[in-house]
C-alpha cells in the first residue's frame, strides 16, 4: 500500500447520510411539494420559468452553479435512474437558494453565468442521473472543476437537501453528529435538524420542519464549528433588512399576509420586528411557523 499526501483540497467527503432510510419512506412523496411550499418565502413557486437560466440572487459577486449537463445528454435506460421534470430541478434549486438565502450568493442554473464569474468567486456543484453516494472536496470554493458530485434522489426537494449539505463541504465544513451518531438526527420536539446532519428524520416532519446551520447548539455535539461563520470566510452576509421595527400590514379580513410582511435574519444577532396595535378588548392569534 502506497500512501501520498495530498492537499486538503483535494481529499474527498464520502456522504452516508441515512441513504437506507429512503427506500421505506412512504411518506416521503406525500410531503415533497408541501414541504417545497414552505421555501416559497425564498423562492416564487415554480410557474415555467426556464430551469437553464435560474438565479437566486442576480448580481451577486460569488457563484454556485448547479450543473445539470448529465441530465440533458443522458441516453441511459437503467431502472435505477429517475427521470426528473421541471418541477423536480425546480425544487432542487430553491432549496440551497434558500439555505444560503442570508449570503451575498447567487445560486445558478446558467453555465454562462458561472462561466464568466472569476475563478476566485465561483463554486461549481454536479449532478448525476444514477443511484450513488454524494460526495464533496472540502474547501473546494474558488476552483474549477466539480467541487461537489451529487446523486438523484426520490425528488427534487430531497436531492436539494443533498445538494445544500455537500455545498457546506465545499465551504470546509464538518459533518453534525452525537455521541450516539456520526449524522445527528434532529430534535423532534422542535421538528428540527443541522444541515450538516442527518436531514431523513424531518421528511416526516414534512412543511413544519427546520434545517439550520448549526454550531452544536444540542446535546452531545461532535462538533462545534460556527457554520455560518466558516461561510462567512468566502462570502459576505447580506445587508439586514429590517433594522428598526415596521408596522404590520393587516388585511380586511385580519389574515397577515406573508408576501407583505416578511424579513430575512442574516444572523444569529438578527432581529425583526413587527408591531401591531388594537383598539382594546379580544384578541385571538394563530401563529404557525
Amino acid at each position: 500500500v502506497t500512501v501520498a499526501e495530498v492537499p486538503l483540497e483535494k481529499a474527498h467527503v464520502e456522504c452516508e447520510v441515512g441513504e437506507e432510510e429512503e427506500a421505506s419512506t412512504a411518506e416521503v412523496d406525500a410531503d415533497a411539494h408541501r414541504e417545497a411550499d414552505s421555501l416559497a418565502i425564498h423562492e416564487a413557486a415554480y410557474a415555467g420559468q426556464d430551469i437553464r437560466k435560474l438565479q437566486s440572487l442576480p448580481g451577486a459577486k460569488m457563484v454556485l452553479y448547479l450543473d445539470y449537463s448529465d441530465f440533458w445528454v443522458d441516453v441511459r435506460t437503467s431502472d435505477a435512474v429517475r427521470r426528473y421534470n421541471k418541477q423536480h430541478f425546480y425544487d432542487n434549486w430553491r432549496v440551497p437558494s434558500a439555505g444560503f438565502s442570508m449570503f451575498e450568493l447567487n445560486v445558478v442554473t446558467d453555465k454562462a453565468v458561472y462561466d464568466r464569474t472569476p475563478i476566485r468567486n465561483r463554486a461549481k456543484a454536479c449532478f448525476y442521473n444514477e443511484d450513488g453516494r454524494s460526495y464533496a472536496r472540502p474547501h473546494s470554493i474558488g476552483t474549477n472543476g466539480c467541487g461537489s458530485t451529487n446523486y438523484v434522489k426520490r425528488n427534487g426537494v430531497i436531492l436539494g437537501k443533498v445538494t445544500l449539505h455537500e455545498a457546506g463541504h465545499q465551504f470546509g465544513l464538518g459533518h453534525d453528529g452525537d455521541t450516539h451518531n456520526s449524522y445527528h438526527k434532529g430534535d423532534r420536539r422542535f421538528r428540527w435538524t443541522p444541515i450538516m446532519g442527518s436531514h431523513w428524520p424531518g421528511e416526516w416532519w414534512g412543511s413544519q420542519a427546520l434545517y439550520q446551520w448549526s454550531m452544536g447548539e444540542y446535546n452531545g455535539a461532535t462538533n462545534r464549528e460556527d457554520d455560518l461563520a466558516k461561510i462567512g470566510r468566502y462570502v459576505q452576509r447580506r445587508t439586514d433588512d429590517i433594522r428598526a421595527p415596521r408596522a404590520l400590514v393587516v388585511g380586511g379580513n385580519g389574515r397577515v399576509s406573508v408576501a407583505q410582511n416578511r424579513g430575512k435574519i442574516t444572523d444569529r444577532t438578527d432581529v425583526d420586528s413587527f408591531t401591531f396595535s388594537t383598539a382594546g378588548g379580544r384578541v385571538d392569534l394563530t401563529v404557525t411557523r
